[in-house]
């Protein structure tokens, strides 16, 4: 985000939408952790403009062409492929048997895969305009009870509530949120990040 703007909020509905964001996306990074084991491998966990994913898995000593694995991507991660690919002239007993591996790889696969979080669902909950977080960004956690948001666009009550009785598109508004400095918005995110460290030491 090129133009940064702080929020917080303790209005117990806010901070419950995004305590539940973070539980969610904690859960998922936890699940994706067994995910990549299941595999022998390191799981990924992607982002894109809606959501969080486990994009594919990071697995040592898998040469190319794989029967069962897509080639990796830039960082060495593998999606794995929705039917297996039979090398030509391979005899019945090995083809069947890779048939039979990758049917086992693939129920593996999607009764394990981690449940995909949601990132503009939490936004719309608060009130905040979906559209101008893909175009601008945003970052929202709680810490103590209060919900600390980074937004690249500022919000007002006032102009939001003028623009809606006008039926005009709105950044949107957090309820009972009040802006803050980039260093109280720092200082909140380290002392959750050390008391985080601390509680897994």
């Amino acid at each position: 985000m090129s133009d940064s703007f702080y929020f917080k909020s303790k209005a117990p509905a806010v901070v419950a939408i995004v305590s539940d964001y973070e539980r969610r996306l904690s859960e998922m990074r936890q699940q994706a952790v067994g995910f990549g084991h299941l595999f022998g491998g390191a799981a990924a966990i992607m982002v894109d403009l809606s959501r969080h994913y486990v994009g594919g898995i990071k697995l040592n000593g898998v040469s190319d062409p794989n029967p069962h694995w897509k080639r990796a991507d830039d960082h060495g991660y593998r999606q794995l492929r929705s039917k297996a690919i039979v090398p030509k002239g391979a005899p019945k007993v090995e083809s069947k048997a890779i048939r039979i591996e990758h049917e086992r790889l693939l129920q593996l696969w999607l009764q394990s895969y981690p449940a995909r979080v949601d990132r503009l669902g939490p936004w719309d909950q608060l009130g905040v305009n979906n559209g101008s977080i893909m175009m601008c960004g945003g970052v929202m956690f709680e810490h103590n009870g209060t919900a600390y948001f980074n937004l690249g666009f500022a919000i007002n009550q006032e102009e939001d509530l003028q623009k809606r009785a006008a039926g005009k598109p709105s950044y949107g508004w957090i309820d009972q949120a009040e802006e803050i400095t980039a260093t109280d918005y720092r200082a909140a995110g380290q002392a959750k990040y050390a008391l985080a460290k601390e509680v897994q030491s």
